[in-house]
């Protein structure tokens, strides 16, 4: 047949009708063939090495008679994937392949009329496979023919095995692969973990529940809980020392590096900073944590700024002094607008179209006081009103009563209706000297030097008094009140203290710094300080600086319920110009935290000093030599002195791991990752509190897992779905369970949730099921360092039960042709009841054109001995107007959840014997 476009079936027993016709088609079927031949694109070549790969390949299928095989036992559709999965796999890597499958029937009488290819045939079917062909490739096309004469007369009740055979033989290999995946990690073990022990393994008790615990039914949630107990600890035990950077930098929570920070005024987003000499600055704080410098303008020296709405006025002390007025409704650029001279300057306080100046107009005495400057328009400042108070330092506006704070000479209180002509109501000297003020309802308060915050009533300003008092540690400079809270920049630290009962205020938290506070303003949670040199930083006021993250995160770590002191040990070291030694290892929690809590941040960075002196403590006589060792250690800035990688490295020399965090915008990300590079430990960067005492928990984690290394290895089954792993990390085909944390007071223990899907095929042949099941173990490290496996010896095995409709064409007679009579049977051969369904018949495919359906009564179960229904229907018969390929299919429409094997049957019944005609067409190009 080589030489003809048409392929005989092996099954043809020949092939009979007139000649002239048989020449005409071979005629016109030649001339297609050889013009078929040819690329896609006719302005291209086609590659003629892929198209003799592609015929070739096809050729061969032909002539060992898989096509006409595969075309003869299986529907249309059915054929053209598996001739395509065939032939893809006889292709060169790298090709691409779609394939169009064309049925066509012979019009004989046509035929001899017309003499061509259409005329011949008319087309019954044509399929493409689901491969596109893709337009800018060069396509090389071709096209076969074939011809197979179908089965002898009647109807064929074999043709259901021929055409499903390959299909099986598939789900047969599929099967094996998932049924024993389980079993990959096991096998992929070196073979010292299981003979690698010296003497008797553990007495390891197993035991197993699950739920439920009589029967399991297909689509049934089933909940295994697995445990074990240990006379022993199975774990070697770790030394750890917590490293923590105790430098100045951990005071604060954010920093924006300018030249001379002394006093800020916020809104919204943006803070405007007094910046010395600098000028005024402008300062993107949307993100507290990293401060953005946005504009600046140097005019002077900046001493204070204070503003409304989009105007910023700032003093000026260099030279002759002034009040400036500033456009900064875009924070990017601002723009000065005008200014006002005056001998000397102090605090600035803006509401409305006023500006309100504690100054000295000119020549000192009688001429310092309040001074009021029209800023209704802020490009034209002028100054219609004043009354001296001498020692005028800071002020306040309250609607139109004006408070100054005056240093020694207390608080004085300013009749500001006529703008033009301010007078004083009274004055009040609380004691200390009142630097900075701040009015919130009835009350006014006094950042008052040494005196600390003084709070004073002044619902009437003629007649003030003191109401309560609180004693700051250092020196009182100015205070911030928001929600019943004060914020006092007390120098040395901010001090948040509740007012919420004026006459007795109390402390709430302390934040220290080794550096100067002089100003304070409060927004969205954060307190924005002003700090000379370093420029102005940012604190939470609730989870406070850096350096009480890390106390939290550290003694969170410390607490890690995964420790066991003993034979665990801990210890706590720190740095800033160098390392401190803050607690030796220990087995006693109450220590390590005590420790941690002592610490106060101050100084520079000495990185490689901290890594030291933890190094020289876990090498030294208190170490455990049967241990594990480690240094978790925390910085946020860059090492100032000192060779960390040197550090490092003997600390690696020693078998000592380190992790690193990074936490901050200033760490050194790099030096620490080559701190944990050197020491095969993991550098990790911290962004927030959060993130710190995420990543703490997890490097908590991590060396438990390194110390312990006891798991648990479940194989799962392919025929399940795994709904809930718990504790346990699927991979390969096996649930691991980290069993690390067991002892001989906590047993492991751990549960995890199975279905079996009632349509999942693999569930076809299993009547019981095992828990955990075979290849299941436990391993385990001991004290010396040596692996163990032990089987998990404790199963249970319970009867599974599901449900399976079979469909079985057991009988068919062509009447004549256009009537065929069929007997079908559909029996539940499973456990389980099935509701009512439908088996329907359709015609040359599964999804061919619909003949007949009709419903499928409740089938019983074998399991159910109450069911009044029969486990099976017979219908018979079943008449249906057409002879050719008969499908008989149950539950169609997936109506019930059962085993999708044996769900169609099908029958070729023919009244006389009947050829019929393909064309396949192959597309192939280079991917």
């Amino acid at each position: 047949m080589q030489n003809s476009p048409f392929t005989k079936s092996g099954n043809c027993t020949g092939f009979v009708f007139s000649v002239d016709a048989v020449i005409a088609v071979l005629l016109v079927a030649s001339a297609v063939f050889f013009l078929g031949i040819s690329a896609q694109n006719p302005g291209q070549l086609s590659s003629f090495s892929l198209s003799e790969k592609a015929n070739s390949a096809f050729t061969a299928l032909e002539n060992n008679g898989y096509i006409t095989r595969t075309l003869d036992t299986n529907s249309t559709s059915q054929a053209l994937q598996l001739i395509e999965q065939k032939l893809s796999a006889l292709l060169p890597s790298g090709t691409g392949l779609s394939l169009r499958l064309r049925q066509l029937d012979l019009n004989a009488n046509s035929c001899r009329a017309l003499r061509t290819f259409d005329g011949c045939f008319s087309q019954i079917a044509d399929l493409n496979s689901a491969n596109s062909i893709p337009q800018s490739k060069q396509v090389i096309h071709s096209s076969k023919y074939f011809m197979l004469r179908q089965r002898p007369i009647d109807c064929n009740l074999g043709y259901a095995q021929l055409s499903q055979q390959e299909g099986i033989v598939k789900i047969a290999e599929n099967q094996l692969r998932l049924l024993f995946a389980g079993e990959s990690i096991h096998n992929n073990y070196p073979s010292e973990l299981f003979f690698q022990a010296q003497g008797s393994d553990l007495n390891v008790i197993f035991n197993v529940d699950v739920q439920p615990s009589t029967s399991i039914s297909c689509d049934q949630n089933v909940s295994i809980t697995l445990s074990a107990s240990l006379p022993e600890n199975v774990r070697r035990p770790i030394d750890v020392l917590i490293v923590l950077d105790r430098s100045g930098s951990m005071s604060w929570n954010g920093r924006a590096d300018t030249t001379d920070g002394a006093a800020v005024w916020a809104n919204g987003n943006n803070l405007f900073l007094a910046d010395g000499s600098a000028g005024l600055r402008s300062i993107d704080v949307s993100n507290p944590l990293l401060p953005s410098l946005l504009d600046s303008d140097d005019f002077g020296t900046a001493t204070d700024v204070y503003g409304v709405g989009n105007t910023v006025f700032v003093t000026d002390t260099s030279g002759t002094d002034q009040l400036f007025s500033y456009d900064v409704s875009d924070p990017d650029s601002i723009s000065q607008l005008d200014s006002i001279s005056y001998d000397a300057v102090y605090g600035v306080f803006a509401d409305g179209s006023h500006a309100y100046l504690a100054a000295d107009g000119a020549g000192g005495g009688e001429s310092r006081g309040l001074y009021i400057v029209d800023a209704s328009v802020p490009s034209n400042l002028s100054s219609p009103g004043k009354v001296n108070l001498s020692s005028a330092s800071d002020v306040y506006v309250v609607g139109n009563t004006a408070f100054v704070a005056r240093g020694g000479a207390g608080i004085t209180s300013v009749n500001i209706t006529n703008k033009n002509n301010p007078s004083a109501y009274s004055t009040l000297d609380p004691g200390g000297t009142s630097n900075g003020i701040f009015v919130s309802g009835n009350y006014a308060y006094i950042a008052a030097g040494s005196s600390g915050l003084i709070i004073m009533n002044i619902s009437n300003p003629s007649s003030m008094s003191v109401a309560g008092t609180y004693n700051t540690p250092d020196n009182a400079l100015n205070v911030y009140v928001e929600n019943n809270v004060a914020y006092v920049a007390d120098n040395t630290s901010l001090q948040v203290i509740d007012v919420t009962n004026p006459g007795s205020p109390s402390l709430l938290r302390s934040f220290a710094t080794p550096y100067g506070y002089t100003d304070v303003w409060f927004s969205n949670g954060y307190a924005f300080l002003p700090i000379g040199s370093y420029g102005v930083v940012s604190i939470d006021t609730v989870a406070g600086p850096r350096i009480n993250n890390a106390k939290v995160a550290a003694k969170n770590f410390a607490d890690f319920n995964g420790w066991s002191l003993p034979p665990d040990q801990m210890g706590v070291a720190s740095y800033s110009d160098s390392a401190t030694l803050n607690r030796q290892l220990t087995t006693n929690k109450a220590d390590i935290n005590a420790a941690i809590d002592s610490l106060v941040a101050n100084g520079s960075t000495n990185t490689a000093s901290g890594i030291d002196i933890a190094t020289t403590e876990l090498t030294s006589i208190r170490a455990n030599p049967n241990a594990i060792k480690f240094q978790v250690l925390l910085s946020d800035g860059q090492s100032n002195t000192g060779d960390s990688a040197a550090a490092a490295q003997t600390a690696a020399n020693n078998n000592i791991v380190i992790y690193t965090i990074a936490f901050g915008a200033d760490a050194d990300v790099d030096e620490l990752q080559t701190i944990a590079d050197l020491t095969d430990g993991t550098a990790y960067i911290a962004t927030d509190q959060n993130a710190l005492q995420a990543i703490y928990n997890l490097i908590a984690k991590q060396i438990q897992l390194t110390a312990n290394d006891s798991n648990v290895f479940v194989p799962i089954s392919g025929a399940s779905v795994l709904v809930d792993a718990n504790s346990g990390i699927l991979l390969d085909g096996n649930l691991i369970f980290d069993a690390g944390s067991i002892t001989p007071e906590t047993p492991w223990s751990s549960t995890y949730i199975l279905n079996f899907p009632c349509t999942n095929q693999l569930a076809c042949g299993i009547d019981a099921l095992t828990f955990p099941g075979t290849g299941s173990f436990f391993t385990y490290v001991d004290i010396n360092g040596i692996q163990h496996s032990i089987d998990f010896n404790a199963s249970k095995t319970l009867d599974f039960l599901k449900r399976d409709l079979t469909v079985n064409i057991f009988g068919g007679q062509v009447v004549n042709p256009n009537e065929i009579i069929l007997d079908v049977n559909v029996s539940n051969v499973a456990d389980l009841n099935t509701n009512a369904t439908s088996l329907t018949f359709r015609f040359n495919d599964l999804d061919g054109p619909e003949l007949y359906s009709t419903e499928i009564p409740q089938l019983c179960g074998s399991d159910d001995s109450s069911c009044n229904s029969s486990a099976f229907k017979i219908f018979s018969p079943v008449d249906l107007n057409i002879e050719g390929l008969i499908y008989a299919i149950v539950d169609e429409n997936s109506t019930l959840r059962e085993c999708p094997a044996g769900n169609y049957d099908v029958v070729n019944c023919s009244g006389s014997p009947k050829t019929q005609f393909y064309v396949i067409d192959y597309y192939v190009w280079r991917v």
